[in-house]
């Protein structure tokens, strides 16, 4: 007998239909799940760069943003407030530490008053005129109008000096000058005998301390930079980018000009003694000694003060020379400018026989025989 089947009126759905459809239905949950995530975390992300990363307008002002010229965020600049002197305003209740941060702030002028100061025309044809703005060292033009410091007459560009009153109430020739003499009197509790400059910003500093101070100026005159580089006296400009050359040779000008007397540092003249005569043998060792010690190019010149002592029959008789300076044996030297330099000083000593006049002494560089204080090898 067969066994009948008995079926419903529903279709029958098989186990294997079933399951693809459940999992179709799970991907999709993971799918909005994960892109909710996302959405989620970005939003944070975002805040966080408004609120922090750019940090200006969402802080009352507390710091400003900049931008630079491609359009990308810059750094993030505090805001500096320069207030005249003194100065009240309401924030000052309603913020007690301001008038603390007040008087840590730079002093300036208002607009007010920076536009009282004079101007003038600048004309080249003016006895003691300035040629040069001090602030952005750029050179006037005939005609142009600057702004001039009613105390001091400093003359300046209008831009500039607008820009450098609103942040301090002083001249910028003479503030540096001004707040280091006072200091410098109340160290020293008097005036000094005399200032020493060296280098060019040193010598700059020194002639405006000594006129402000009334005392003698000393020059340490050192090689100008330019003379190391071919024809930079003519092609100066060339090189002006990136050395400052005109600065530099303004600087020295001035502070030459003023000094009351300048030292050269090529080489520097010393007194012998029965003790200390200098490293070798001279055959009359009463003479004074003429001491040079520098590296051995041509920018110190030692082998130019060489056959300038070599030419001269007078000095040669009054004094002897000795000079410490790079190697004597031209083999030791890898510096193409000290081989030309060392070559040239033997031919001086065989030309002008300085034999027992002369001494030259090759550099130490050991630096242990340095600070044992051994002596320097000798050559004649």
């Amino acid at each position: 007998m067969e066994r009948s089947t008995v079926r419903s009126g529903r279709p029958s759905v098989s186990s294997t239909t079933a399951r693809p459809q459940l999992s179709n239905l799970g991907l999709g949950y993971s799918i909005a799940i994960a892109l909710g995530f996302l959405i989620l975390f970005a939003s944070f992300l975002l805040a966080f760069y408004f609120c922090f990363g750019r940090g200006g307008d969402y802080w009352a002002g507390e710091a400003v943003t900049t931008a630079s010229s491609s359009g990308h965020l810059s750094i993030t600049v505090p805001r500096v407030l320069f207030v005249a002197e003194g100065s009240e305003s309401p924030e000052d209740d309603a913020y007690p530490s301001s008038s603390a941060a007040a008087a840590c702030s730079p002093v300036g002028l208002d607009a007010a008053a920076i536009a009282s100061y004079p101007k003038v025309a600048f004309s080249s044809k003016a006895a003691e005129a300035d040629a040069m703005c001090s602030i952005c060292l750029s050179e006037y033009r005939d005609g142009e109008t600057l702004r001039v410091m009613p105390e001091c007459r400093h003359g300046f560009h209008v831009a500039c000096l607008d820009a450098w009153l609103s942040r301090s109430a002083s001249c910028p020739v003479c503030r540096s000058s001004q707040d280091a003499a006072g200091e410098i009197a109340a160290e020293l509790q008097g005036t000094p005998d005399f200032i020493i400059g060296n280098y060019s910003d040193g010598n700059l500093v020194a002639s405006l301390l000594s006129y402000k101070m009334g005392i003698t100026h000393c020059n340490i005159a050192h090689a100008l930079e330019k003379t190391k580089y071919p024809d930079s006296d003519i092609f100066w400009k060339n090189f002006d980018e990136k050395y400052h050359f005109s600065c530099q040779f303004t600087t020295d000008i001035i502070a030459m000009n003023n000094a009351d007397f300048i030292i050269t540092s090529t080489y520097q003249e010393i007194a012998g003694s029965k003790n200390i005569v200098g490293h070798g043998h001279l055959d009359d060792r009463s003479k004074p000694i003429l001491f040079s010690m520098a590296r051995l190019d041509r920018v110190k010149d030692i082998t130019g003060l060489v056959e300038a002592f070599a030419k001269c029959a007078k000095l040669r008789e009054l004094a002897n020379l000795v000079v410490v300076a790079g190697y004597n044996d031209v083999k030791k030297s890898k510096d193409r400018e000290e081989i030309a330099e060392i070559e040239k000083m033997h031919e001086l000593i065989k030309t002008h026989k300085l034999f027992r006049q002369f001494r030259w002494i090759s550099a130490q560089t050991n630096r242990a025989r340095n600070e044992n204080g051994i002596g320097f090898p000798g050559y004649f």
